[in-house]
Protein backbone atom coordinates (compact mmCIF):
# COMPACT_ATOMS: atom_id res chain seq x y z
CA UNK A 1 0.00 0.00 0.00
CA UNK A 2 1.15 3.67 -0.70
CA UNK A 3 2.14 5.53 2.19
CA UNK A 4 -0.40 8.50 1.95
CA UNK A 5 -4.15 8.09 1.76
CA UNK A 6 -6.72 6.87 -0.32
CA UNK A 7 -9.80 7.16 -1.76
CA UNK A 8 -12.41 5.16 -2.88
CA UNK A 9 -15.51 6.20 -4.57
CA UNK A 10 -17.60 2.90 -5.13
CA UNK A 11 -20.12 3.10 -7.91
CA UNK A 12 -23.39 0.88 -7.49
CA UNK A 13 -25.97 0.11 -10.40
CA UNK A 14 -29.71 -0.09 -8.26
CA UNK A 15 -31.47 -0.01 -11.50
CA UNK A 16 -34.82 -1.14 -9.83
CA UNK A 17 -35.85 -2.98 -12.97
CA UNK A 18 -33.05 -5.51 -13.17
CA UNK A 19 -32.53 -5.85 -8.70
CA UNK A 20 -36.60 -6.91 -9.14
CA UNK A 21 -35.24 -9.43 -11.72
CA UNK A 22 -32.97 -10.74 -9.01
CA UNK A 23 -35.90 -10.69 -6.18
CA UNK A 24 -37.74 -12.95 -8.44
CA UNK A 25 -34.76 -15.19 -8.97
CA UNK A 26 -33.84 -15.73 -5.78
CA UNK A 27 -37.39 -17.08 -4.79
CA UNK A 28 -36.41 -19.96 -7.18
CA UNK A 29 -32.57 -19.79 -6.56
CA UNK A 30 -31.54 -19.00 -3.29
CA UNK A 31 -28.00 -18.33 -4.43
CA UNK A 32 -28.47 -15.33 -6.50
CA UNK A 33 -27.28 -12.05 -5.46
CA UNK A 34 -29.85 -9.68 -4.44
CA UNK A 35 -29.59 -5.78 -3.37
CA UNK A 36 -29.77 -5.84 0.27
CA UNK A 37 -27.16 -8.95 0.31
CA UNK A 38 -24.97 -6.82 -1.86
CA UNK A 39 -25.08 -3.63 0.29
CA UNK A 40 -24.10 -6.00 2.80
CA UNK A 41 -20.69 -7.60 1.46
CA UNK A 42 -20.20 -3.87 0.19
CA UNK A 43 -20.35 -2.48 3.76
CA UNK A 44 -17.81 -5.23 4.77
CA UNK A 45 -15.51 -4.37 1.85
CA UNK A 46 -15.85 -0.97 3.16
CA UNK A 47 -14.95 -0.97 6.67
CA UNK A 48 -11.94 -3.68 5.54
CA UNK A 49 -10.93 -0.78 3.40
CA UNK A 50 -11.10 2.02 5.69
CA UNK A 51 -9.55 -0.20 8.58
CA UNK A 52 -6.52 -0.11 6.23
CA UNK A 53 -5.05 3.37 7.26
CA UNK A 54 -7.06 5.95 9.48
CA UNK A 55 -7.02 8.78 6.53
CA UNK A 56 -8.78 6.88 4.44
CA UNK A 57 -11.50 7.92 2.78
CA UNK A 58 -14.57 6.78 0.98
CA UNK A 59 -17.59 7.39 -1.03
CA UNK A 60 -20.50 5.39 -2.38
CA UNK A 61 -22.72 6.52 -5.47
CA UNK A 62 -26.09 5.35 -6.15
CA UNK A 63 -26.65 4.85 -10.49
CA UNK A 64 -29.99 4.39 -10.80
CA UNK A 65 -32.43 4.41 -13.94
CA UNK A 66 -33.23 8.08 -12.92
CA UNK A 67 -30.51 9.84 -11.70
CA UNK A 68 -26.97 9.63 -9.67
CA UNK A 69 -27.12 10.01 -6.20
CA UNK A 70 -24.52 10.31 -3.40
CA UNK A 71 -25.72 7.50 -0.95
CA UNK A 72 -22.40 8.53 1.72
CA UNK A 73 -21.33 10.78 2.50
CA UNK A 74 -24.67 12.31 3.00
CA UNK A 75 -25.98 16.23 3.09
CA UNK A 76 -25.96 15.63 6.87
CA UNK A 77 -22.99 14.03 6.81
CA UNK A 78 -19.14 15.35 7.09
CA UNK A 79 -17.08 13.46 4.26
CA UNK A 80 -14.96 10.92 4.37
CA UNK A 81 -17.41 9.61 7.26
CA UNK A 82 -16.35 6.40 9.72
CA UNK A 83 -16.88 2.62 10.03
CA UNK A 84 -19.62 3.90 12.91
CA UNK A 85 -21.43 5.89 10.80
CA UNK A 86 -21.15 4.50 7.82
CA UNK A 87 -24.09 1.41 7.82
CA UNK A 88 -26.49 3.58 9.00
CA UNK A 89 -26.29 6.73 6.50
CA UNK A 90 -25.47 4.28 3.87
CA UNK A 91 -29.12 2.40 4.96
CA UNK A 92 -30.95 5.76 5.02
CA UNK A 93 -29.85 6.69 2.03
CA UNK A 94 -30.93 4.10 0.20
CA UNK A 95 -34.18 4.39 1.50
CA UNK A 96 -34.62 7.85 0.77
CA UNK A 97 -33.51 6.96 -3.22
CA UNK A 98 -36.32 4.21 -2.68
CA UNK A 99 -38.55 6.56 -1.64
CA UNK A 100 -38.22 9.09 -4.05
CA UNK A 101 -38.28 7.14 -7.21
CA UNK A 102 -41.39 6.83 -9.20
CA UNK A 103 -41.97 3.61 -10.59
CA UNK A 104 -43.88 5.25 -13.49
CA UNK A 105 -40.20 6.65 -14.84
CA UNK A 106 -37.99 3.12 -14.47
CA UNK A 107 -36.27 2.28 -17.69
CA UNK A 108 -33.84 -0.13 -18.77
CA UNK A 109 -30.99 2.06 -18.51
CA UNK A 110 -28.68 2.85 -16.13
CA UNK A 111 -26.97 6.25 -15.87
CA UNK A 112 -23.43 4.91 -15.02
CA UNK A 113 -22.11 7.92 -17.44
CA UNK A 114 -23.77 10.50 -14.71
CA UNK A 115 -22.47 8.20 -11.98
CA UNK A 116 -18.76 8.25 -13.16
CA UNK A 117 -19.08 11.86 -14.27
CA UNK A 118 -20.30 12.26 -10.18
CA UNK A 119 -17.57 10.31 -8.83
CA UNK A 120 -14.81 11.78 -10.72
CA UNK A 121 -15.86 15.88 -10.22
CA UNK A 122 -15.86 14.28 -6.27
CA UNK A 123 -12.45 13.04 -6.44
CA UNK A 124 -10.82 16.29 -8.27
CA UNK A 125 -12.56 18.28 -5.35
CA UNK A 126 -10.98 16.53 -2.77
CA UNK A 127 -7.92 16.28 -4.96
CA UNK A 128 -8.06 20.42 -5.29
CA UNK A 129 -7.44 20.30 -1.46
CA UNK A 130 -4.98 17.48 -0.85
CA UNK A 131 -3.07 16.49 -3.95
CA UNK A 132 -1.09 13.35 -2.15
CA UNK A 133 -4.56 11.38 -1.90
CA UNK A 134 -4.98 8.45 -4.38
CA UNK A 135 -7.82 7.92 -6.07
CA UNK A 136 -9.62 5.39 -7.85
CA UNK A 137 -13.42 4.22 -8.21
CA UNK A 138 -14.79 1.24 -8.06
CA UNK A 139 -17.79 0.46 -10.51
CA UNK A 140 -20.17 -2.96 -9.36
CA UNK A 141 -22.67 -3.14 -12.08
CA UNK A 142 -25.36 -6.03 -13.21
CA UNK A 143 -26.75 -3.89 -16.27
CA UNK A 144 -25.54 -4.22 -19.26
CA UNK A 145 -24.19 -1.93 -21.78
CA UNK A 146 -26.30 1.05 -22.84
CA UNK A 147 -24.71 2.58 -26.53
CA UNK A 148 -27.18 5.46 -26.09
CA UNK A 149 -24.41 6.49 -23.14
CA UNK A 150 -21.49 6.02 -25.27
CA UNK A 151 -20.27 9.38 -25.89
CA UNK A 152 -20.79 10.26 -22.18
CA UNK A 153 -18.86 6.94 -21.39
CA UNK A 154 -15.63 7.89 -22.88
CA UNK A 155 -15.28 11.53 -22.10
CA UNK A 156 -15.81 10.23 -18.54
CA UNK A 157 -13.05 7.51 -19.36
CA UNK A 158 -11.11 10.03 -21.14
CA UNK A 159 -11.14 12.44 -17.57
CA UNK A 160 -10.25 9.34 -15.61
CA UNK A 161 -7.33 8.84 -17.81
CA UNK A 162 -6.16 12.25 -17.62
CA UNK A 163 -6.89 12.08 -13.97
CA UNK A 164 -4.54 8.85 -13.47
CA UNK A 165 -7.69 7.72 -11.44
CA UNK A 166 -8.21 3.92 -12.08
CA UNK A 167 -11.94 2.13 -12.78
CA UNK A 168 -12.16 -1.20 -11.31
CA UNK A 169 -15.31 -3.24 -12.34
CA UNK A 170 -17.49 -5.88 -10.78
CA UNK A 171 -20.09 -7.09 -13.62
CA UNK A 172 -22.52 -9.58 -13.02
CA UNK A 173 -23.54 -9.22 -16.80
CA UNK A 174 -21.87 -11.36 -19.62
CA UNK A 175 -18.65 -10.56 -20.93
CA UNK A 176 -20.24 -10.06 -24.33
CA UNK A 177 -22.97 -6.89 -23.02
CA UNK A 178 -20.31 -4.84 -21.46
CA UNK A 179 -18.11 -3.83 -23.92
CA UNK A 180 -17.91 -0.15 -22.35
CA UNK A 181 -16.87 -1.19 -19.21
CA UNK A 182 -14.11 -3.38 -19.97
CA UNK A 183 -12.74 -0.70 -21.80
CA UNK A 184 -12.89 1.92 -18.49
CA UNK A 185 -11.16 -0.56 -16.90
CA UNK A 186 -8.60 -1.59 -19.77
CA UNK A 187 -7.91 2.62 -20.70
CA UNK A 188 -7.32 3.41 -16.84
CA UNK A 189 -5.27 0.49 -16.23
CA UNK A 190 -8.04 -0.91 -13.82
CA UNK A 191 -9.37 -4.32 -13.30
CA UNK A 192 -12.06 -5.82 -14.68
CA UNK A 193 -13.86 -9.07 -13.30
CA UNK A 194 -16.64 -10.98 -14.26
CA UNK A 195 -18.99 -12.55 -11.74
CA UNK A 196 -20.92 -15.57 -12.18
CA UNK A 197 -24.87 -14.67 -12.33
CA UNK A 198 -25.50 -16.75 -9.45
CA UNK A 199 -22.53 -15.72 -7.15
CA UNK A 200 -23.06 -14.36 -3.65
CA UNK A 201 -19.71 -14.75 -2.60
CA UNK A 202 -19.02 -11.47 -3.95
CA UNK A 203 -16.95 -10.11 -0.84
CA UNK A 204 -14.39 -12.73 -1.31
CA UNK A 205 -13.98 -11.33 -4.58
CA UNK A 206 -13.84 -7.71 -3.30
CA UNK A 207 -11.01 -8.72 -0.94
CA UNK A 208 -9.12 -10.41 -3.04
CA UNK A 209 -9.35 -8.34 -6.40
CA UNK A 210 -10.33 -4.74 -5.33
CA UNK A 211 -8.94 -3.69 -1.97
CA UNK A 212 -4.87 -3.48 -3.05
CA UNK A 213 -4.48 -0.31 -4.54
CA UNK A 214 -2.30 0.57 -7.73
CA UNK A 215 1.25 -0.03 -6.22
CA UNK A 216 0.04 -3.21 -4.25
CA UNK A 217 -1.30 -4.74 -7.13
CA UNK A 218 2.70 -5.76 -9.17
CA UNK A 219 3.22 -7.72 -6.17
CA UNK A 220 -0.19 -9.70 -6.75
CA UNK A 221 -1.34 -12.43 -9.38
CA UNK A 222 -4.92 -10.73 -9.68
CA UNK A 223 -7.39 -12.44 -12.29
CA UNK A 224 -8.26 -9.80 -15.07
CA UNK A 225 -9.87 -9.78 -18.17
CA UNK A 226 -8.12 -11.45 -20.90
CA UNK A 227 -9.65 -9.49 -24.38
CA UNK A 228 -11.30 -6.04 -24.85
CA UNK A 229 -13.58 -4.75 -27.36
CA UNK A 230 -12.76 -1.80 -28.84
CA UNK A 231 -15.01 -1.18 -31.49
CA UNK A 232 -17.81 2.10 -30.89
CA UNK A 233 -21.21 3.24 -31.33
CA UNK A 234 -22.47 5.34 -34.00
CA UNK A 235 -23.72 8.84 -33.27
CA UNK A 236 -26.93 8.06 -35.76
CA UNK A 237 -28.54 4.99 -33.86
CA UNK A 238 -26.41 4.39 -31.37
CA UNK A 239 -25.19 1.18 -32.12
CA UNK A 240 -22.12 -0.67 -32.12
CA UNK A 241 -20.55 -0.75 -35.47
CA UNK A 242 -17.30 -2.86 -37.23
CA UNK A 243 -17.08 -0.21 -40.42
CA UNK A 244 -18.62 3.04 -40.31
CA UNK A 245 -17.65 6.75 -41.73
CA UNK A 246 -15.86 8.97 -39.42
CA UNK A 247 -16.58 13.32 -39.36
CA UNK A 248 -12.82 14.51 -40.29
CA UNK A 249 -13.79 17.63 -38.08
CA UNK A 250 -15.55 16.25 -34.78
CA UNK A 251 -14.56 12.20 -35.45
CA UNK A 252 -18.12 11.83 -34.79
CA UNK A 253 -18.93 8.16 -35.98
CA UNK A 254 -22.32 7.30 -38.37
CA UNK A 255 -22.88 3.64 -39.67
CA UNK A 256 -24.21 5.23 -43.05
CA UNK A 257 -22.77 8.21 -45.32
CA UNK A 258 -24.92 10.96 -45.08
CA UNK A 259 -24.01 14.61 -46.44
CA UNK A 260 -23.24 16.49 -43.19
CA UNK A 261 -22.59 15.50 -39.99
CA UNK A 262 -25.37 15.89 -37.60
CA UNK A 263 -23.23 16.59 -34.44
CA UNK A 264 -20.72 19.63 -35.89
CA UNK A 265 -22.70 20.73 -38.99
CA UNK A 266 -19.94 20.03 -41.19
CA UNK A 267 -21.22 19.43 -44.79
CA UNK A 268 -18.65 16.79 -46.85
CA UNK A 269 -17.97 17.13 -50.69
CA UNK A 270 -19.24 14.15 -52.74
CA UNK A 271 -16.87 13.18 -55.36
CA UNK A 272 -18.72 10.55 -57.64
CA UNK A 273 -17.08 7.87 -59.16
CA UNK A 274 -18.07 9.78 -63.08
CA UNK A 275 -15.97 12.65 -61.83
CA UNK A 276 -12.71 11.06 -60.74
CA UNK A 277 -9.97 11.76 -62.87
CA UNK A 278 -9.13 8.64 -65.05
CA UNK A 279 -5.46 7.48 -65.39
CA UNK A 280 -4.88 8.71 -68.78
CA UNK A 281 -5.86 12.16 -67.21
CA UNK A 282 -2.93 11.60 -64.33
CA UNK A 283 -0.12 13.90 -65.22
CA UNK A 284 3.11 11.48 -65.89
CA UNK A 285 5.56 11.01 -62.57
CA UNK A 286 8.55 13.49 -62.85
CA UNK A 287 11.87 11.47 -64.28
CA UNK A 288 14.28 9.73 -61.81
CA UNK A 289 16.91 11.90 -60.76
CA UNK A 290 20.14 11.17 -61.16
CA UNK A 291 22.65 10.43 -58.34
CA UNK A 292 25.38 13.00 -57.80
CA UNK A 293 28.18 12.58 -55.83
CA UNK A 294 30.35 15.11 -53.98
CA UNK A 295 34.00 14.47 -53.83
CA UNK A 296 35.98 16.06 -51.42
CA UNK A 297 39.78 16.57 -51.22
CA UNK A 298 41.81 15.05 -49.16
Amino acid sequence: MTDGSSLLVVVVDTNPIFWGERELQYQQTPDTLTLSALLDQLSVFVSSFLMLRSNNQIGIIAAHSTCAKFLFPSNTQAEGGGITEFRNVLNSSMLQLATDTNPSENHSATLLSGALSLALCYIRRLTRKDSSINSRILLVSVSPDQPSQFVAMMNAIFSAQKMNVLIDVACQVPASNCAFLKQAASMTNGIFYELKPLDRTLLQHLVTTFLADHSARKHLNIANFVEVDMRAACFCHKTIVDIGYVCSVCLSIFCSFRTSCSTCGTRFSIISKSKLPSRAQLPPPPPPQPETVTTIPI
